[in-house]
C-alpha cells in the first residue's frame, strides 16, 4: 500500500490542501469511529475521479469501517477498489477477513488464494484458508495449507499444533502426536501448545504422560491466561471449581475430562 505521505504529495499537488490542513488524511489512514469516517469521506470527495489515488482512498475508508467492525460495509468499499486493482494482495487479504468474519467463507477463501497468487510467501494467507477450510470441515484441504505454511516457514510451531489438531479430528493420533511434539520442541514455553501435547498424548492412550504434560505446563501459563481456561471449561461443564487463574491439578483433570469426552474449543 502507498504510505500516507506518497498519497499526501499527491494530494498536495492536486490542490487538496485543505483537507490535508484539517488532518483528514491521518485520521481517515489511522482513525476509528464516525469522526474517522467523515474524514475519510471528505478526502474522498477531493480526490474521487480527479486522479489515481481515488482508490486509495476508498480503501482506507474501507479499513475504517473494518475497524469499526462494520465489515458488511468495509466489504462494498473493498469491492469497489478491487474491480479496478487486482494486485493489491494486502486488500484481497483485509477483504478475505473481512469476508470471513460475516461467515462468508467461500468468499474468504478466493481472497486468500488470490493473495497466495500475489504473495506465494504470504503465510497468512495460507493460515487463514486453513482455518477456513476447518471452519468448513475440509479438513485435507486445512491440512494442505498447514503443508505450505510449514515448507515456508519450517519453524512454525503454530503450524505444526494446528496440523496436529486436524490430524486429531480425522483419528489419525499417530500422525497427530509427532507435530505436537515438533511444536513443542520449536514453543518450549508455550502453554497452548503444551496443552495440545497433552492432548495428543491422552488421545494416544498414554494418560499418566498427558497428565504429567499438562502439570508440567502450569508452570508456563499466566493467571491470566489460566483463568481464561477455567472459564472455558467451566462454560463446557468440565470445571467445576473456583474460577482464580490457578493451574493446578483441578485444571490437569478438568482437562483429563475434556479430553475423554473428546470436546472442542
Amino acid at each position: 500500500m502507498q504510505t500516507l505521505w506518497t498519497i499526501l504529495a499527491g494530494a498536495l499537488a492536486l490542490g487538496l490542501g485543505e483537507p490535508v490542513q484539517r488532518g483528514d488524511f491521518k485520521t481517515c489512514e489511522k482513525g476509528k469511529g464516525i469522526a474517522a469516517i467523515e474524514a475519510c469521506n471528505r478526502v474522498i470527495s477531493f480526490g474521487h475521479g480527479k486522479h489515481r489515488y481515488a482508490g486509495w482512498y476508498i480503501k482506507m475508508r474501507g479499513m475504517v469501517h473494518f475497524r469499526n467492525e462494520d465489515y458488511d460495509r468495509a466489504i462494498k468499499d473493498f469491492n469497489i477498489v478491487a474491480h479496478h486493482v487486482t494486485h493489491d494482495a494486502h486488500l484481497f487479504m483485509i477483504r478475505g477477513d473481512a469476508h470471513h468474519l460475516t461467515g462468508k467463507f467461500d468468499q474468504a477463501i478466493r481472497d486468500y488464494t488470490t493473495v497466495i497468487r500475489l504473495d506465494p510467501q504470504n503465510t497468512r494467507a495460507y493460515y487463514n484458508r486453513a482455518i477456513t477450510h476447518r471452519k468448513q470441515k475440509n479438513y485435507q484441504l486445512a491440512i494442505h495449507d498447514f503443508d505450505g505454511i510449514i515448507q515456508i516457514k519450517p519453524h512454525d510451531a503454530r503450524a505444526y499444533q494446528n496440523r496436529g489438531h486436524i490430524l486429531l479430528r480425522l483419528g489419525q493420533v499417530e500422525s497427530a502426536l509427532p507435530d505436537f511434539k515438533r511444536a513443542a520442541t520449536l514453543a518450549p514455553t508455550d502453554f497452548d501448545v503444551h496443552h495440545s501435547l497433552g492432548e495428543g498424548y491422552y488421545y494416544a492412550g498414554e494418560f499418566e504422560t498427558a497428565r504429567d504434560t499438562w502439570r508440567k505446563s502450569c508452570k508456563l501459563v499466566s493467571s491470566e491466561v489460566a483463568k481464561s481456561w477455567q472459564m472455558r471449561l467451566s462454560k463446557a461443564g468440565y470445571f467445576s471449581k473456583a474460577v482464580d487463574g490457578v493451574c493446578d491439578n483441578r485444571m490437569v483433570e478438568a482437562f483429563a475430562s475434556c479430553a475423554a469426552a473428546k470436546c472442542r474449543f
